[in-house]
């Protein structure tokens, strides 16, 4: 079981990934959202084309503070190996590149502070999957409750991911409908 990043660099991690299929050794990353019954939802929502033409990818994260209060150890808030764009930020990259597509880097900025050694205050990044815009955003140290919403904006519904596990999907019809599971298979049931 890997963390993330994987490795240094695209060669790193093929040289990774070879070792461990010449030895026949089991590996997997450390990335849990494909794994959960929402993703399934999402993923046979897109494939059906239930949202219609996707428009847009967009996700925000926002912490009262970085590092969380349960979350305190030596490297997490430093700039060299922290942050919440390196902690959470892949998994929704994982997520989107699953659900839509590979993205690709455009424009970037990065709020750091004067302490060389701390992590970033917040970003701002726009990528790109075949002309949909990405848009990923995130803040810390604000006067908010932790929150993350991920979402595919679609010419007939947007679905949201919110907080890892409410799954929502709204229509023009339906401003907010829950998604829930009705079986162990990937159907679902709009509430």
């Amino acid at each position: 079981m890997c963390e993330k990043p994987l490795a240094n660099s695209t060669e790193e991690a093929y040289e990774m990934y070879e070792a461990a299929e010449n030895k026949g050794v089991i590996n997997a990353m450390n990335f849990p959202l494909p794994y959960q019954d929402e993703f399934s939802m999402m993923k046979s929502m897109v494939e059906r084309q239930v949202l219609g033409e996707i428009k847009r990818v967009e996700f925000h994260m926002y912490f009262p503070e970085w590092p969380r209060a349960w979350q305190q150890n030596s490297w997490i808030g430093t700039r060299e190996q922290g942050g919440f764009i390196r902690e959470i930020g892949p998994h929704y990259l994982h997520l989107t590149s699953r659900l839509v597509g590979l993205p690709e880097l455009e424009h970037s900025f990065v709020d750091y502070p004067h302490d060389s050694l701390k992590s970033e205050n917040g970003f701002v990044v726009k990528l790109n999957i075949n002309d949909v815009p990405v848009l990923f955003n995130g803040l810390s140290n604000i006067g908010q409750k932790e929150h993350m919403s991920y979402k595919i904006f679609g010419s007939k519904a947007v679905l949201e991911l919110r907080n890892w596990r409410e799954l929502i999907l709204r229509t023009k019809d339906h401003d907010k409908e829950k998604v829930k599971k009705r079986s162990q298979s990937t159907t679902f049931t709009i509430r």
